[in-house]
């Protein structure tokens, strides 16, 4: 990221406003990256430590959702992705609520990052009589069934980049399975090569 600073100062007087605009948008995204990685360093030591609180309590899930991906938006426009939120009013949660905007959030990027221009992504949730499911799914290049079983396995799985290079640490899924075990959830995860991917989280009502 230093290298692209200096280069833009350093010809800044000659470059044009578009490609200002190139250079502030690979700047954001460099730092919004580091900012995500350092969150999820913070998170996992803290778990790993005990030292990660946990404060759960219940509420509705819809109402909660739709401040999580409000910071999706940019992001859902400049791909033309179709975001569907299906989740009833009246669904209700027993989860602490940071752990689970961090688990969401990075679902949601992690759905972002594979899925096509034009493509879809859905959240949805199913009540049962001991659970509630939540379903994050994209119909993006999807995974390998091969590899499934590293996903969650720090130090197994490769970070790969996105549909349009977008970078990520591979960290962001480990940290997943960690907060939602924290809470007394699973996660799993449903995919097919070229078909995209549904990960399933199951937390206590």
């Amino acid at each position: 990221m230093a290298s692209i600073i200096e280069t833009s100062i350093e010809n800044i007087d000659s470059m044009q406003s578009k490609d200002i605009s190139e250079a502030m948008r690979i700047l954001y995204s460099h730092s919004k990256n580091n900012h995500e990685l350092f969150n999820n360093i913070l998170h996992w030591a803290q778990s790993q430590s005990g030292k990660l609180p946990v404060f759960k309590e219940k509420f509705y899930l819809k109402s909660f959702y739709n401040k999580v991906f409000e910071r999706f938006n940019e992001q859902f426009l400049r791909k033309s992705i179709e975001f569907e939120l299906l989740i009833d009013d009246k669904i209700e949660v027993y989860a602490d609520k940071i752990l689970l905007k961090s688990i969401l959030d990075n679902l949601i990027e992690n759905a972002i990052k594979f899925t096509e221009t034009n493509g879809k992504i859905t959240v949805e949730a199913s009540l049962h009589k001991t659970n509630i499911v939540i379903a994050v799914t994209d119909d993006g290049i999807g995974i390998d069934e091969n590899k499934i079983k590293d996903l969650f396995v720090i130090g197994k799985y490769k970070s790969t980049k996105g549909t349009e290079g977008e970078k990520g640490s591979g960290f962001g899924l480990i940290l997943c399975k960690e907060l939602v075990k924290r809470m007394g959830g699973e996660i799993s995860l449903k995919s097919k090569l070229g078909q995209g991917s549904t990960f399933l989280i199951q937390l206590d009502i």
